[in-house]
């Protein structure tokens, strides 16, 4: 009996591997099981190559509506949103790292009769094994982690965006740049910070970028900023006046979409706060 369970358990384990291979650019991966979250799998050296990896991931239905949930992004940001209130990005042991990231919101996304997931991946290290799982989860969502990405413009002094879907944006480069932040809220108030206070308030919200088993911790790029946006309406960006040159800003935002209904309306995401199919540590 408990080799049944063992030969179950691996069967299982060896059916979520997407892909596994060594190569910059593998070709495009279309899935048509269900599966919630990501698993990366990569060699204990090249953790910082896997978070500068660019995927993109595209839910395509049978109906023709497809849904794109990020384009061109680097693991690595496309994790720092989406992994927001765990203790890290990753995890790096003395033979692997490991990164793993939810697709599904809280759960499967679930694919139709039809329906498939088509991955696209490049930038992996070119001269070792890269290792893909689509892991199954219990549940399945009815959401899709939509990633986006905009940009203010190098001409561009200040600009407003509106953030109500979502909990958080980040903004690689943030210190170099920025001069200042104004929040308005849902209930109409007004909020200034200067860069330097929300790079300190995102300090205290952002994951580390890896903790390796022997109890190391690689920290993220202090230049970079996570801001909180629950209970903000918009936010406007004003950029720092004494930059020698113009300079542009990508926004990342992430939040939850509905797929399953006909609405795509926006809904306020409650990302899984615990890694749990992540390895542990001593």
């Amino acid at each position: 009996m408990l080799n049944i369970c063992i030969n179950k358990i691996l069967k299982n384990i060896i059916n979520m591997k997407i892909y596994q291979g060594v190569g910059a650019n593998p070709p495009t991966i279309r899935h048509q099981k269900n599966g919630g979250d990501l698993l990366f799998v990569a060699s204990s050296s090249d953790f910082d190559k896997l978070l500068n990896a660019r995927m993109s991931v595209i839910l395509e239905r049978a109906n023709g509506e497809n849904i794109q949930v990020c384009q061109n992004v680097t693991i690595g940001d496309y994790a720092i949103l989406n992994r927001l209130g765990n203790d890290s990005l990753g995890l790096i042991t003395s033979k692997s790292s490991y990164l793993e990231l939810s697709l599904g919101s809280n759960g499967n996304i679930h694919l139709g009769v039809g329906d498939q997931l088509a991955f696209t991946f490049n930038g992996f290290s070119a001269d070792s094994e890269t290792r893909i799982h689509l892991m199954d989860e219990t549940v399945a969502s009815n959401s899709v982690v939509k990633h986006e990405i905009k940009v203010m413009g190098a001409e561009q002094n200040r600009q407003v965006f509106t953030v109500a879907h979502c909990e958080a944006i980040f903004v690689p480069n943030f210190a170099n740049v920025v001069d200042s932040v104004i929040f308005i809220l849902d209930d109409g108030k007004r909020l200034e910070y200067s860069a330097d206070e929300l790079l300190y308030m995102s300090s205290s919200m952002a994951s580390l970028k890896a903790i390796s088993d022997d109890g190391t911790l690689q920290l993220l790029n202090q230049d970079n900023a996570i801001i909180q946006t629950v209970g903000v309406t918009t936010v406007e960006i004003i950029k720092r006046y004494d930059l020698a040159e113009a300079k542009a800003l990508n926004i990342h935002f992430q939040y939850d979409m509905p797929y399953l209904n006909a609405q795509s309306s926006y809904v306020i995401p409650h990302r899984r706060a615990t890694a749990e199919l992540m390895p542990k540590t001593k």
